[in-house]
């Protein structure tokens, strides 16, 4: 019965500190070179961290997780156990996140769902923009192929076309040398036959009386001088 007052006595000598730490709610946290990492974003630090070289990467020693108490209320610090000699450390947020200053728990989760929720927005904003860009370099590039392709349609029409005139200037330019050749009476309609070509058509005999040469005029008188002689004479 007396022990039982005695450990009963023991008990209740401990600090108020340790009864508030048991009633903390318990949670894990990971170490790593930037920290002791407590809820995936808070990063705290402690004396015994640093003094047995937790953040150092070629530390083997260093725990990789810890056992931590941590008041709902205020995240500004959380605790270490120190189980064998009856004792915690503090751990203190780093300075430069001073946005969690001051925060409970449910600040704290709140922020993190806003800065996430945040951070959906603006990828799928990203999304949307690249989503409109893609489509308007594509109607673009639509665009102009499709222009390109009218460019070359018209490109083969216009050659079509010049093609086409260039044939009708050689077909109007036969049909001119046709109709303007000379074609001989001995020629027409014989053309075309290949016992014809090379062969000469002789024009009418011209007598020997009949003269090419116009008369000149003392031949007109001395012609009606006879005429007129033979008319006396009869």
């Amino acid at each position: 019965m007396e022990m039982g007052l005695e450990e009963f006595g023991r008990l209740s000598t401990r600090d108020d500190d340790y009864v508030k730490l048991s009633l903390m709610p318990r949670a894990n946290a990971d170490v790593s070179e930037h920290g002791i990492r407590f809820k995936r974003k808070l990063l705290y630090s402690c004396e015994k961290a640093v003094r047995e070289g937790w953040y150092v990467r070629s530390n083997s020693k260093a725990p990789k997780k810890i056992a931590v108490s941590y008041d709902p209320s205020n995240l500004d610090q959380i605790y270490i156990w120190e189980m064998e000699n009856n004792s915690y450390e503090v751990c203190s947020l780093l300075p430069y996140q001073k946005a969690f200053f001051n925060r409970n728990v449910f600040e704290f989760e709140n922020y993190i769902e806003n800065q996430e929720l945040k951070r959906r927005l603006r990828q799928e904003k990203e999304k949307q923009v690249n989503d409109d860009l893609i489509a308007e370099i594509q109607h673009d590039v639509g665009k102009a192929t499709e222009m390109t392709d009218h460019a070359l349609l018209n490109k083969q029409s216009n050659r079509n076309r010049i093609k086409s005139i260039k044939n009708n200037r050689k077909q109007e330019a036969a049909i001119v040398r046709e109709e303007n050749k000379f074609v001989l009476d001995g020629q027409r309609n014989k053309r075309g036959s290949a016992t014809n070509l090379g062969k000469v058509i002789p024009i009418h005999q011209i007598s020997s009386n009949d003269s090419l040469d116009f008369p000149s005029d003392i031949d007109f008188l001395a012609r009606r001088q006879k005429e007129k002689l033979d008319d006396n004479n009869k």
